[in-house]
């Protein structure tokens, strides 16, 4: 019969030291935990497995060889696989799992095989002298779950065998008056009924929309009212698991919780998403302080390059040089028409005039209440680099409105346009639209008369002409509200990478990578006799799998979605809504209104 031992690296270490081995012992597998010299009195259930250099009956002996330079198994009919490992600390998150830890998501997961399985695949392929069918059998989440326990039960041991004059350790927090807990109890129930209430008032719908779905600055505000509302109950689920992992607790669907991983994952996922968002929240912070700075020394040369270089001159300067060459000069050598160019030509210079001064008596104002908004923009600051990005985006959306509705009239007309020729091309083929069944039927033969070709013709003959004129405006505003969205959409993406980056996972894979499971390895170290040797260790996440989920977020931000397709149909620019997405990455619940009464049901 095949035998595995499991043999933590300390144990291993211990050449010529004489001791019992005492551990767990499941089927063919045997998880060692502690040795000793002598016995103590307490084993807290665990069993004498095996002899380390002292032979004990009915067990088998490990000996070191001088020349092999481990510790083999004397011979007794049997053959033994000896697997070294580290044991892991629970407490600092070290475990072995076969499933990697799924530390972010964006809605769609895919299902791991299971644990055993994946297990035996692993160790079938190491130079062992069983059989598949009997290497199965030995390696499971029984066998997983007293390695990840190893540590634990050694502190068990040693408390249960420590000396008589000892004092128990007393819990950290044993000396706070309840008084003062019942009262930062209260205080943190009160700050997420306000968070919660915050967030109601950002997402109430008014007219059919939101003030998170208009303006790019309640968007920010939104997630991160989001974030420091979960982060009591995310501190709560780090500290008791048994919330997130307990078959019998609901939570997880009331608040409707974006769980993918499984047992100490959970935990693990859990505690690097805490913190990766407390750490970007404060470098937000802190950006957002040094760039105060910054602006209060430049505040001249700033204001001037944004108000009057940037968006006086191109967005109203130059586009009303550009309108009056559409209208009038007949650009690139294309026979426009002349009166129905003039005409759009006029309303929207018209349009353009008014606007420009309308800004600029807007900045006049602003300048004699500069202390107010030097005011506002230093709160923006102290909220953070993220609301700066955010509040410039909607500043540039509502200074550049007017190109947002030159196109919104530009499309509707070259839209019409385009309806109507393809209706007329029908009309000329015998054809129509059915509006009801959604296809092309044919014309009957009462209705298939000359006048109505006739006039077909002509109207067929009068859009054709005047849709050069018409597209050479659409393509000018067009362009221009492209333009625009593309600034905002490398703004949405900077929202991102500052939002959303991975930086305390990183700082973790170089302090401890044992902590970003990624699976098991298993590295074959050789065998002699009937001893083979197998090495156990944890494999840490890659770069490619830490990032995986980020970039998906990061290249679905601001995606213009069928642009090429939309232009040709004369269709509105739709940017595609990634705000599902970022809650599923930042692992946010759902229901908000339910972390109210999680809260008040923790203090119970």
């Amino acid at each position: 019969m095949h035998y595995h031992i499991y043999l933590p690296v300390n144990v291993a270490r211990k050449k010529f030291t004489k001791a019992v081995l005492v551990g767990h012992e499941i089927e063919n597998a045997i998880v060692v935990v502690q040795f000793f010299a002598e016995l103590p009195k307490n084993l807290a259930g665990l069993s004498v497995v095996a002899g380390l250099n002292k032979s004990v009956e009915g067990r088998p002996l490990l000996v070191y060889d001088e020349n092999l330079g481990r510790h083999f198994v004397e011979e007794d009919g049997h053959t033994y696989t000896v697997v070294t490992f580290a044991p892991p600390n629970l407490r600092n998150l070290e475990y072995f799992t076969v499933d990697a830890i799924l530390l972010q998501s964006t809605g769609k997961v895919e299902k791991s095989s299971p644990a055993e399985t994946s297990i035996a695949q692993s160790v079938s392929m190491l130079p062992t002298k069983s059989s598949l069918e009997e290497g199965c059998a030995v390696f499971g989440e029984n066998v997983l779950e007293k390695i990840n326990s190893c540590q634990s039960d050694r502190d068990t041991l040693d408390r249960l065998n420590k000396r008589s004059w000892r004092l128990p350790s007393t819990p950290t927090l044993s000396w706070v008056p309840s008084q003062l807990v019942f009262l930062l109890h209260f205080l943190i129930f009160c700050i997420i009924s306000i968070l919660t209430f915050c967030i109601n008032c950002l997402n109430h719908t008014v007219l059919g929309t939101s003030l998170v779905e208009r303006l790019a600055f309640f968007k920010q505000l939104d997630l991160r009212l989001r974030q420091v509302a979960y982060f009591p109950a995310q501190f709560l689920f780090y500290r008791n698991s048994a919330i997130l992992t307990d078959p019998s607790s609901d939570w997880p669907k009331i608040l409707q919780l974006p769980v993918y991983n499984e047992k100490y994952n959970i935990n693990n996922s859990n505690y690097i998403n805490l913190y990766n968002s407390i750490w970007l929240i404060v470098n937000d912070i802190l950006i957002g302080l040094t760039l105060h700075n910054t602006f209060t020394k430049n505040r001249e040369f700033l204001l001037k390059l944004l108000n009057e270089t940037l968006l006086n001159d191109f967005a109203v300067a130059h586009l009303h040089q550009l309108v009056q060459w559409v209208s009038k000069e007949h650009p690139y050598g294309f026979k426009l028409n002349d009166e129905l160019g003039q005409f759009m030509g006029l309303m929207f210079t018209w349009t353009l005039e008014a606007w420009g001064n309308l800004f600029l008596r807007a900045l006049e104002i602003a300048n004699s209440q500069s202390i107010f908004i030097s005011y506002v923009f230093k709160c923006i600051c102290y909220m953070g680099f993220l609301f700066i990005i955010a509040a410039v985006v909607d500043y540039v959306n509502l200074v550049t409105i007017h190109i947002h509705f030159f196109n919104v009239v530009t499309t509707k007309v070259y839209f019409r346009q385009i309806e109507a020729l393809k209706s007329l091309w029908q009309l000329f083929r015998g054809k129509k639209y059915n509006v009801l069944r959604n296809r092309i039927d044919n014309l009957d033969e009462d209705q298939f008369r000359v006048d109505r070709l006739l006039l077909g013709t002509l109207m067929f003959t009068i859009l054709i002409y005047l849709l050069p004129t018409t597209f050479a405006f659409y393509l000018l505003f067009y362009a221009a509200e492209a333009l625009i969205l593309t600034g905002a959409k490398w703004c949405s993406k900077l929202l991102v990478v500052l939002n959303m980056y991975p930086l305390f996972v990183l700082l973790l894979k170089l302090k401890n990578s044992r902590r970003l499971q990624g699976g098991i390895i298993f590295e074959s170290r050789g065998g002699a006799k009937s001893t083979n040797w197998v090495h156990m260790s944890n494999k840490a996440l890659t770069s490619e799998e830490i990032f995986v989920n980020f970039w998906r977020v990061f290249r679905n931000e601001g995606k213009i979605e069928r642009i090429v397709l939309n232009f040709a149909e004369g269709r509105h620019i739709t940017v595609r809504d990634t705000a599902s997405m970022k809650f599923h990455y930042l692992r946010l619940p759902a229901q908000y209104d339910k972390l109210i009464e999680h809260w008040r049901s923790a203090g119970k």
